[in-house]
């Protein structure tokens, strides 16, 4: 955060006080929580999704976007293997709404 002029925003495992705690401490003008909140009570995803992400260790997850400068950590699944697979292979995603690749 000494490297730049901006208000930096932490994000990325935070999921308790002392995260935001840390996160403060090393500089930052605050906290970004999204994954947390989806295991809320008031969040209205499917409980399965909620069971998925409570019962998720670090290794179950990976990042994909990274081609599209996009990236995004998510559960590992059958269509996150796949997407890794085709950005591994190079292909460019021309249409993120209909899931058209350009080879």
């Amino acid at each position: 955060m000494d490297a730049v002029d901006i208000p930096v925003i932490a994000a990325g495992g935070i999921y308790d006080g002392r995260g935001l705690v840390a996160a403060l401490a090393l500089g930052a003008q605050g906290v970004q929580m999204g994954t947390r909140f989806m295991c809320a009570t008031e969040c209205t995803i499917h409980s399965n999704v909620k069971e998925i992400l409570i019962k998720a260790k670090d290794r179950d997850t990976i990042v994909t976007g990274r081609t599209t400068g996009h990236p995004v950590r998510i559960i590992r699944n059958k269509l996150a293997r796949q997407f890794e697979e085709r950005e591994r292979q190079g292909a460019l995603w021309k249409n993120w709404r209909s899931l058209e690749w350009d080879d």
